[in-house]
């Protein structure tokens, strides 16, 4: 009986055995293996600080629900976008670290355990110092990402309350001028709201008011005054609005 040995020195013999592959395919395999790794990393990082960041809103349109829950939160599209994107890169880093060299020596629950428990760290410490804001900022910039912040933003400008949203363009003596989304100018008077609540807005580049408006000029008493919720933006409702005026022309 033929040893493996032999054989395999009779298929050489033979000239049957296939061509070693060269050593620097197979480090240019190990080095794309890595690169896809660390990037699905790095930007699974970011969304899931973008997705806690979301979650975290003190000013979240969770308020506005009358039925409100935290499940009615997550459901929101666009939190929902940037957790679904987080688990998707999560599970495509634990397949890739699978594959890559020496990742078979390792369980794919305790790699998968230890990844999202990263994503959740880092994500967090990422929600926490703020750049989340610039991430999700760059990122609607994204052909397509619009479509996600459509429902959020329809919701927010169809709230039953007389409201009014916009860039603050001065303070005094317990007025504040704000400029709509439409370019028109709100006198606010913010007397009964908490000195706490007026700095914040003042603060913010998005500024939500609830209370009763004049019926002869563009003046406000203001009852609520507050942050426009994460991933509202005065650009973005312009936008938003002007596309809404432009349709039933269509």
């Amino acid at each position: 009986m033929t040893s493996i040995a032999d054989q395999f020195k009779e298929r050489i013999d033979k000239g049957d055995m296939p061509e070693p592959i060269p050593k620097w395919r197979v480090q240019a395999k190990h080095a794309v293996l890595w690169i896809l790794f660390g990037s699905f990393v790095i930007i699974g990082t970011a969304s899931s600080g973008v997705a806690v960041w979301f979650m975290t809103d003190p000013n979240s349109l969770l308020k506005e629900y009358n039925d409100g829950s935290f499940l009615s939160q997550i459901l929101d599209a666009l939190p929902l976008f940037w957790i679904i994107m987080s688990l998707t890169l999560a599970v495509g880093a634990v397949a890739i670290f699978v594959h890559a060299p020496r990742g078979y020596r390792y369980r794919t629950v305790v790699i998968g355990g230890t990844v999202l428990l990263a994503f959740i760290a880092f994500g967090g410490a990422i929600s926490a110092t703020g750049m989340s804001d610039k991430i999700e900022s760059t990122a609607s910039k994204m052909p397509g990402y619009d479509l996600i912040q459509r429902p959020r933003i329809n919701h927010f400008i169809q709230l039953d309350k007389e409201k009014v949203i916009g860039r603050v363009e001065q303070m005094h003596e317990g007025q504040m001028l704000i400029k709509d989304p439409r370019g028109n100018i709100w006198r606010v008077d913010v007397h009964s709201c908490n000195p706490r609540d007026v700095q914040k807005a003042e603060q913010s580049k998005c500024v939500f008011v609830v209370g009763i408006s004049s019926t002869t000029n563009n003046a406000f008493k203001a009852e609520v005054l507050r942050p426009c919720p994460r991933g509202i933006r005065i650009q973005q409702v312009r936008q938003f609005i002007q596309t809404r005026v432009k349709e039933p022309a269509r």
